[in-house]
């Protein structure tokens, strides 16, 4: 798959970079290993069927591209496991001191249900900005678009999930 001794560099580069954080990010979605691992590995696959969008290895946008496939391909092994991982395994992370644990985990399933729902440059920046803390300035420039472009979506974001999250209240 790999042509040249550059790209060779290159992939094997971008794996010593981010292999470990990867892994960690798959860990925290999808909550287990050998699926985390799998995601790793196909986040891997796909960079260097793509490897053409990464010019080098820690660069802003590079690694922006990077846990955005690795996201995606996490967000699609939950959904061919019809989420059943997902609901068991969100239950480890509910306060265990909490008087209602099931209406805490019903307000997690449903925030990160409805962010999935947002359009992909929402869901993108919205990932880019509270989960992973870059700057505006810095998505901005991963993304290539203005920064006041980047507000607007950070703003759309929220309003969407307070709206979602006030329609789930009033019904």
């Amino acid at each position: 798959m790999v042509e040249t001794e550059e790209e060779k560099d290159l992939v094997t580069e971008l794996y010593n970079t981010y292999k470990q954080i990867l892994f960690n990010v798959s860990m925290s979605i999808l909550h287990n290993t050998a699926d985390a691992e799998d995601a790793v590995q196909e986040t891997f696959v796909r960079i260097i069927s793509n490897l053409s969008k990464i010019d080098c290895a820690n660069e802003k946008r590079s690694k922006a591209y990077i846990f955005v496939v690795t996201r995606n391909i996490c967000y699609d092994i939950l959904r061919k496991k019809h989420k059943v991982v997902f609901l068991e395994d969100d239950r480890e992370l509910v306060d265990t001191n909490a008087v209602d644990n099931t209406e805490i985990l019903t307000d997690v399933l449903t925030v990160q249900n409805n962010i999935k729902m947002l359009s992909p440059l929402l869901k993108n920046v919205s990932t880019l900005y509270y989960a992973e803390e870059f700057t505006v300035e810095q998505i901005s420039g991963m993304l290539d678009i203005s920064a006041e472009s980047v507000y607007k979506a950070i703003s759309r974001a929220r309003n969407i999930l307070l709206q979602k999250q006030g329609d789930m209240k009033n019904d």
